[in-house]
């Protein structure tokens, strides 16, 4: 950064020195630029319409039409690694496989499958019928994964790949 040209601003007694504008969106209604503060050195320094006059931000506002502020360059996208992605859609599932068990009062979906070989017929019905459910859930899941991987399903989004799952209804 010790390259980039440095603009002085004089004003009255104040003389400050301002370099690297740049705009931080699409819309022209502020700026950044790294301003020589007399104590700090070069920090990052926001400038927008409507300070008060005795600030530096008020003056270099003042000037920005003589200014060539830099245009706004977006960063890059960031895309999750297929790991982040299998991630995230077996964490939204065990969220849904919960949201359904607690749904009659169990604390998770593991505590309600734990019922699969209760003696209780209610809670055993409640169990087997989860668990067929479940493993349904997850055997979707892993073969769109598997179809992912082989490039024969493209991906959109995790909320898109949920809805390909089962439903459930008590």
């Amino acid at each position: 950064m010790e390259d980039l040209p440095i603009i002085t601003i004089q004003d009255g007694d104040l003389t400050f020195e301002i370099r690297n504008p740049r705009y931080v969106n699409d819309e022209p209604t502020g700026f950044v630029c790294d301003l020589n503060h007399p104590e700090l050195g070069w920090i990052p320094y926001g400038v927008c319409d409507g300070d008060a006059e005795d600030t530096y931000c008020y003056k270099i506002w003042a000037i920005k039409d003589d200014l060539d502020i830099a245009e706004y360059i977006p960063p890059e996208p960031v895309i999750p690694t297929v790991e982040e992605i299998k991630q995230q859609i077996t964490y939204k599932i065990q969220v849904m496989l919960d949201t359904v068990a607690q749904q009659k009062g169990y604390d998770t979906g593991v505590s309600l499958a734990s019922y699969a070989t209760s003696t209780d017929s209610e809670f055993n019905a409640q169990a087997n019928r989860f668990v067929a459910w479940r493993d349904q859930c997850w055997r979707t899941c892993y073969d769109y994964l598997d179809k992912f991987n082989n490039g024969e399903y493209i991906f959109t989004s995790i909320d898109d790949f949920i809805e390909l799952l089962p439903k459930f209804e008590w």
